[in-house]
C-alpha cells in the first residue's frame, strides 16, 4: 500500500509526463537554447539542468528536453531500482547525467561496493555520473560524518573511474552530490574536493546559513566546479547562482510544479532568446 507522500509523487510524475507529452506535440524538433558551457571537460548546451528527483528511473528522458535543459540528471538509481532505457544522445539534445547511490540500508563496505558497482552499470549510458550523499540515510545513518568510510568511498570510487576508463577507451566524469551546511566546509564536500573528483552537486536547503552560499562555495571549490541545486525558482536566483561562480544550475520544484513550459522559459531567459 502506497503510502500518501508515494501516491502525490506518481500523480507529480504522471501529470509531467502529461506536459511533456503535449509540449512534444505542439512544438515538436524546437532546438535546446543555446548558451554553451564547458564543465567537467563536457559541452553542455546551456548552463540550466534537471536535477535528480524529476525523473527517478529514466522513465522520462525521452520527453524531458521539451523543457529546453542542457542536461537531465536521472536518479537516484541504486542496485534495487526500476530501470527504463537510459541512453545519453550522443551531441543530439541535452547531456545525460545518471545520479547513482546505495540500497537504502547498506553500511559501510556493502554500500561502497554497491555505488562503484553502479558506475560499471552506466558508464556508456551516461555523460557524466553523480555519486549521492545527500539522501536523509546518509545523515542518519552517519555515513557522511565518516571519515573512514568517505576516504574508502571516494578512493574506490577514484580507482573505478581509472579502470572503466582504460576498459572503455572513455572518460566520464563522477560529481559528488553534498548538501551544503556549516560548518562550511563539510566533511564530505571537503573530502570530495580533495580527493580529486570531476565536479560537486551542491544541495542549497531553505534557510542554509549565509556563510554556506553557493558564492562563497563555488569559490572554495574552484577550480572544481559547483552544480548548484535548491531553492531556484526564478531567472533572478539563477543568474545570482551563475554570476556568483557555480557552473551550472539545476531546478526541481519548478518542473514539478510548473511544468516543462516554465522550465523552457527560464532557458531560453539564460541564453537570451527571444523568439521560437
Amino acid at each position: 500500500m502506497r503510502s500518501p507522500l508515494q501516491l502525490a509523487r506518481k500523480f507529480a510524475t504522471l501529470r509531467l509526463e502529461l506536459l511533456c507529452r503535449t509540449a512534444k506535440l505542439f512544438g515538436r524538433n524546437r532546438p535546446i537554447p543555446e548558451r554553451p558551457v564547458e564543465v567537467m571537460g563536457l559541452r553542455f548546451p546551456n548552463p540550466l539542468g534537471l536535477a535528480a528527483g524529476v525523473d527517478k528511473t529514466g522513465a522520462l528522458t525521452h520527453l524531458l528536453d521539451a523543457a529546453g535543459v542542457g542536461s537531465l540528471e536521472v536518479g537516484t538509481l541504486n542496485p534495487d531500482s526500476p530501470m527504463h532505457s537510459v541512453a545519453r544522445r550522443d551531441g543530439n539534445g541535452p547531456l545525460l547525467g545518471v545520479n547513482i547511490g546505495c540500497r537504502p540500508g547498506s553500511m559501510g563496505p556493502q554500500a561502497v561496493d554497491e555505488i562503484v558497482d553502479m558506475m560499471d552499470v552506466f558508464w556508456e549510458s551516461a555523460d557524466y555520473l553523480a555519486v549521492n550523499l545527500s539522501s536523509p540515510f546518509h545523515r542518519q545513518a552517519g555515513m557522511i560524518a565518516d571519515a573512514t568510510w568517505l576516504g574508502e568511498l571516494f578512493a574506490r570510487v577514484k580507482s573505478q573511474q581509472e579502470r572503466l576508463i582504460s576498459l572503455h577507451g572513455r572518460r566520464v566524469p563522477v560529481a559528488a552530490k553534498v548538501l551544503i551546511e556549516p560548518p562550511f566546509p563539510s566533511l564530505p564536500l571537503a573530502m570530495a574536493r580533495d580527493a580529486g573528483l570531476d565536479g560537486i552537486v551542491g544541495v542549497t536547503l531553505p534557510g542554509t546559513d549565509e556563510t554556506c552560499s553557493a558564492e562563497r562555495v563555488a569559490s572554495w571549490l574552484a577550480p572544481v566546479p559547483l552544480i548548484s541545486v535548491g531553492g531556484i525558482h526564478d531567472a533572478v536566483e539563477a543568474r545570482r547562482r551563475l554570476d556568483g561562480g557555480s557552473a551550472l544550475v539545476q531546478v526541481y520544484s519548478l518542473v514539478m510544479t510548473g511544468g516543462p513550459a516554465r522550465v523552457r522559459a527560464l532557458a531560453r531567459d539564460l541564453c537570451g532568446v527571444t523568439e521560437e
